[in-house]
């Protein structure tokens, strides 16, 4: 191989690996707007009203968003970014999480409640996924303009 084949291919490496962290920086940018979103959507359905208690055996459950006790399930929401290039996660570690996104039997102090579903974590997620070609769009713009490529 010739001197100016190998440079050739050293620029030709160097390039693929420029576009493999301009294709990673983006993914991760549009992830990251995804997880963003979905978490501040579901940060305020976690933040509804409270509802007073009518009585012993009405506890005062109902309502949307998702009514606030205590702020637990709120405390409980978290989100992580960049785990891999294009990889974001949003979820909650409640152990009733699942039960308020899905309305499912709760047993708390006040015995067994059916709880209707308020899906405080899907319902923002599947919103902001739908959300995700512009997010796209205007990513790989801003990567085009950030470092004058065409």
């Amino acid at each position: 191989m010739s001197g100016f084949e190998f440079h050739a291919q050293e620029a030709l490496n160097a390039l693929t690996g420029v576009k493999r962290a301009l294709a990673d920086e983006t993914a991760s940018n549009i992830a990251g707007r995804i997880a963003t979103n979905v978490f501040k959507k579901a940060f305020d359905n976690l933040s509804g009203p409270r509802i007073a208690p009518k009585d012993r055996r009405n506890p005062g459950i109902g309502g949307w968003p998702v009514p606030v006790r205590t702020g637990h399930l709120r405390r409980s929401l978290f989100m992580k970014l960049r785990i891999e290039p294009g990889v974001a996660y949003v979820g909650n570690s409640a152990a009733y999480a699942g039960a308020i996104e899905k309305g499912r039997v709760h047993r708390g102090a006040l015995g067994g409640v059916i709880g209707m579903r308020r899906p405080f974590l899907s319902a923002p997620a599947k919103e902001f996924l739908g959300l995700a070609p512009r997010f796209a769009d205007e990513e790989l713009k801003k990567t085009v303009d950030k470092y004058g490529l065409e």
